[in-house]
């Protein structure tokens, strides 16, 4: 699901991961962690390759099928990821995260992929028929690089011009 809106994506539980000095939790949206999360914010150099976080929570309200995450490092909050959770017609549920970004002033320390790898274990452990995607806008390296080393193949480019990548390697063997 791209629908014009700029990409990067509950199964329940809270992961967790720790690292050298923080612990990075990625929580589903509370109405607390909401108001922590319109305070995130892009570089504007990256403004082009994420919709802010107030129009990812209007979609979240309009869209049933949205799962909205804040990401806290030692219950700071540093990010903001969404996934879309749809069936697809051959009954595989399709996993389209096209919501991640990191404050500004939290990028750098590896949250964004930790965070990353949390949402993807989460989905794996779901143990419905599934796809796992993710979208990007062209142009985005930083995503496309670290998509690819977490085992996404990009198989298409949609019709808002994003780049469409499926999680291939971690899915062998496991779709139903």
């Amino acid at each position: 699901m791209s629908g014009g809106k700029p990409g990067a994506g509950s199964v329940g539980g809270t992961g967790e991961a720790t690292g050298l000095t923080e612990t990075l939790t990625v929580e589903p949206l509370t109405a607390a962690l909401s108001e922590r999360v319109l305070r995130l914010e892009v570089t504007p150099a990256q403004s082009r390759f994420v919709a802010s976080n107030s129009a990812s929570l209007e979609d979240y309200r309009a869209e049933p099928d949205l799962r909205p995450f804040a990401i806290l490092a030692d219950g700071a909050v540093v990010g903001f990821a969404m996934y879309e959770e749809s069936p697809d017609d051959d009954g595989t549920i399709e996993f389209n995260i096209f919501r991640l970004m990191i404050d500004r002033r939290h990028q750098g320390r590896g949250y964004g992929r930790r965070a990353l790898e949390m949402l993807i274990a989460r989905l794996l452990a779901d143990p419905r028929p599934r796809r796992i995607t993710t979208c990007f806008v062209p142009g985005n390296e930083v995503a496309r690089r670290m998509y690819a080393s977490l085992g996404f193949v990009e198989t298409e480019v949609d019709e808002d011009g994003e780049i469409i990548a499926e999680l291939v390697a971690r899915l062998s063997g496991r779709r139903g």
